[in-house]
């Protein structure tokens, strides 16, 4: 299980996105928040944790 939380570049959490797969996986962000509503272009930070404890944190830009 992961679970990838999107957060604006002020620190604001935009979505959370989790995946019960076993193996690696993709996950798309189709570039909406919680209630489904477009989030604005611009540059968004990705935090993965996962249940055995990896953790990573990453930039994205999200283009329209």
């Amino acid at each position: 299980t992961a679970t990838i939380k999107v957060y604006s570049s002020s620190g604001k959490l935009v979505k959370t996105l989790i995946t019960k797969q076993q193996t690696p996986s993709v996950i798309d962000w189709n570039g909406t928040d919680e209630q489904n509503h477009r989030v604005s272009p611009g540059v968004y930070l990705l935090e993965l944790k996962t249940k055995e404890g990896i953790y990573h944190r990453t930039k994205i830009t999200l283009v329209n």
